[in-house]
């Protein structure tokens, strides 16, 4: 009897793994290094050469803070620390800063543009699992049908509410509704001024699900309650 041959392992051009947050001192949350830890896990099995880590020197999850460090870049490091622990070899400048940013929607738009430069067309997409499916449909809105992305989710333990996430990714549904098929690269230092009213209803969202306690729900603390 003839054996089936192994099927042969989807890869793709890079992963792109979403921020989750930093602490008030600028190290990052469990939230972010639950994303890191995953990508590492992917990249040891060969499904990505390449790793995209965003994030400005400002943070949305602590208003308006400021650090010393890019978000992009304490990833950076925290992922070249997890390597040489772990003894796997990486090529440092496979590991590709998105210093732009500030949550999935402008993140989005920064990486597709560097994604542009880059000549990458197909992507792993990680984050936790209860923000993935609005991750996704944002990514795939703003790529467009040019770029191939799927999805690999991270257990996030209730560090994020999934009727926030669902509230969320009906606002942001219909916020591109009115966008055109083909979305140009937006002024991303202006965007958030711009578009004032949708953060608007996510703030409205966050404040009818009050969490807990201090650990939970990593990925709203610091947006500004009315």
């Amino acid at each position: 009897m003839q054996r089936l041959k192994a099927a042969k392992m989807k890869t793709y051009d890079a992963m792109v793994v979403l921020g989750g947050g930093r602490k008030q001192d600028g190290s990052l949350t469990e939230l972010s290094e639950q994303r890191l830890d995953k990508a590492i896990e992917l990249f040891k099995k060969g499904l990505a050469p390449k790793i995209i880590v965003p994030g400005g020197i400002n943070t949305t999850y602590l208003g308006e803070s400021n650090f010393s460090q890019t978000g992009a870049e304490v990833r950076r490091q925290y992922l070249l620390r997890k390597f040489k622990e772990l003894d796997i070899a990486i090529n440092e400048a496979h590991i590709i800063k998105v210093e732009e940013g500030g949550d999935t929607i402008p993140e989005a738009f920064a990486i597709r543009r560097r994604a542009k430069e880059l000549n990458l067309k197909t992507f792993l997409l990680v984050t936790s699992d209860r923000h993935m499916k609005r991750a996704l449909w944002i990514f795939r809105r703003i790529f467009g049908p040019m770029f191939l992305i799927e999805g690999a989710t991270v257990p996030c333990g209730g560090l994020i509410s999934e009727d926030i996430e669902r509230e969320k990714l009906g606002v942001a549904k219909e916020f591109f509704r009115r966008m055109p098929k083909e979305i140009p690269d937006p002024n991303l230092k202006s965007w958030f001024t711009e578009h004032e009213k949708l953060y608007d209803k996510y703030r409205e969202i966050i404040a009818k699900y009050p969490p807990k306690n201090g650990r939970e729900w990593q990925a709203y603390m610091g947006v500004k309650r009315k």
